[in-house]
């Protein structure tokens, strides 16, 4: 599914040189864009949040609770 490391970057349209803040703010801006519940009908908006935001989730946990 993502190939690399710096997909996850790509993804999130930051530079693998991010701080943490910088993703934070990214992945949090991404998930608002691309929600179900904000495009309802758009397969688009769903496919993209189901196949990239949440399979990032894991990784980016630690970052977001902070």
């Amino acid at each position: 599914m993502i190939k690399s490391k710096t997909a996850y970057y790509d993804i999130l349209k930051v530079s693998p040189s991010a701080t943490q803040s910088q993703i934070k703010t990214a992945y949090y801006k991404q998930s608002f864009i691309y929600h179900p519940d904000k495009n309802p009908g758009s397969n688009e908006a769903i496919q993209y949040f189901t196949t990239y935001l949440c399979n990032l989730f894991p990784y980016l946990s630690p970052i977001c609770s902070v």
